[in-house]
């Protein structure tokens, strides 16, 4: 049952975002960050399998024994036998990021039949955004976002306001929750992030006021179930969205169990843009490459062990001595040119064998070379070599573009995550300035460095431009 039919048994709050009963009585503050624990809770046990799914992801692209990917989780090396010997999947994605990550794209603001200052104006907004991009680092934050997205299927960036700034900040798509039921014919209607932090450090975070500062230090510690020690002031807190929809408000709020600590009107989208290696016909996550290449990397590892036994067990050189010879064993040293007397006819015989067939060797490349083909990735890439007989500058570009030609769809799907982004930063830096009446970015060209302050841009609205 879910924590809105819960709450409609009960007769209490169905939606977590609601503010009023349906007698017209406003729900208390305790009410409202219980309902959002009981829907976030609600969601994830109906979801474990994505957050099984994670772990072995991660697992397999880290060579790590990572039991959660929460972030009070312990994370150690996998026992010898466990490990990805040979591990296509980091090879697999680390190529990829490098391949198509590697560029970035510069957004370019549109205006429809506009005058000559709306031209200029939005000019001048490229700049602006392109400033705040080189000053939040979102091309490496989307580098690390496309890798999650290679391991995990949906990559993440956060785009908020904080201390009177714009914020970029690659999140783990673990500590988002969406309801994929909800998402299956539309988007999300509510969207949930998860934090990890210390009792102290959030205490002084902000000006609380003293009822919640006593509420935040007796709130009980949260342990991620198969946890066996956890940090007694490690505080779970979930931030949770729900865009205004139909003339409703949004609403958003940010609570630790059974405290609120923040609630306002949310009229935005969720501040966040994803990436998605491969999209799923239904639902929101995406799929990976890990997924795709997971099959082929468990073989390789069971070939491997399989492989290793039999070169400890019986590719050992062996000497076979007839009895009837006398040999000493003692006397058969690593010693050069060692003279060793024996009696009889038979010799000791010096035997080293195969410890398995060239068809395993065989079948174990083969498997490697399927791996790199099912991702659409040269192994030459991989190593950073050019194939054999390619000697002309042309054939080389001409390789360079069949190779890219397979990722056609994820370079231009990154460019639309990178105009959403853009789009994003300007309607936060609106919002800042109209509070704040004082807000600029700094704009690095080839030969200038300029200063540019949202209001000399006189820009009342972002409906007239386009990315």
């Amino acid at each position: 049952m879910s924590a809105a039919v819960k709450a409609a048994v009960h007769g209490c709050q169905k939606f977590w975002w609601e503010k009023k009963s349906d007698d017209g009585e406003e729900f208390e503050p305790h009410v409202i960050a219980a309902n959002v624990f009981d829907t976030l809770n609600s969601i994830n046990i109906s979801q474990v399998r994505l957050h099984v799914a994670n772990v072995r992801h991660a697992k397999l692209y880290s060579n790590s024994d990572i039991r959660s990917l929460q972030e009070n989780s312990t994370a150690d090396h996998l026992r010898r036998g466990q490990k990805n010997s040979e591990n296509i999947v980091q090879a697999i994605v680390d190529t990829a990021t490098s391949m198509i990550a590697k560029d970035r794209p510069r957004p370019v603001f549109l205006t429809d039949g506009a005058e000559f200052s709306d031209q200029r104006k939005a000019k001048q907004l490229e700049k602006f955004v392109g400033g705040i991009f080189k000053q939040t680092n979102i091309y490496d934050e989307m580098v690390e976002g496309f890798r999650d997205a290679c391991v995990f299927g949906t990559g993440c960036l956060k785009i908020f306001e904080e201390d009177d700034e714009v914020r970029i900040e690659r999140v783990l798509i673990e500590d988002i929750t969406v309801d994929e039921q909800e998402t299956r014919t539309g988007p999300p209607q509510q969207m949930f992030q998860t934090v990890y932090v210390n009792r102290q450090v959030l205490m002084g975070m902000e000006d609380w006021d003293e009822e919640t500062l006593e509420k935040i230090a007796l709130a009980s510690a949260y342990v991620h179930p198969g946890e066996y020690t956890h940090d007694p002031d490690m505080l779970r807190v979930v931030e949770a969205w729900h865009p205004a929809t139909n003339g409703d408000n949004g609403r958003h709020v940010i609570a630790i169990e059974d405290c609120l600590l923040l609630d306002e009107d949310w009229e935005n989208d969720f501040p966040f843009v994803f990436y998605r290696w491969t999209k799923h016909p239904v639902g929101f996550h995406g799929q990976g490459l890990a997924v795709q290449l997971a099959p082929l990397q468990l073989r390789i590892n069971k070939l491997n062990r399989f492989i290793d036994r039999c070169q400890d067990l019986i590719s050992n050189p062996r000497i076979f001595l007839n009895r009837l010879s006398r040999v000493n064993p003692l006397h058969i040293t690593n010693e050069i040119g060692q003279i060793v007397e024996y009696s009889g006819n038979v010799a000791p015989t010096f035997h080293t064998t195969n410890a398995v067939g060239a068809d395993v060797y065989a079948y174990k490349e083969q498997l490697i070379r399927k791996g790199f083909e099912l991702a659409g990735i040269s192994q030459f890439a991989s190593q950073s070599v050019k194939p054999p007989g390619l000697e002309s500058g042309a054939a080389l570009r001409e390789f360079h573009d069949i190779t890219t030609g397979r990722f056609v769809i994820q370079a231009q799907r990154l460019e639309s995550i990178y105009m959403d982004a853009a789009l994003r930063v300007a309607k936060v830096s609106q919002k800042i300035f109209s509070r704040t009446k004082s807000f600029s970015s700094v704009f690095v060209g080839r030969n200038l460095v300029e200063q540019i302050d949202w209001e000399s841009l006189d820009i009342p609205s972002m409906d007239n431009f386009v990315v």
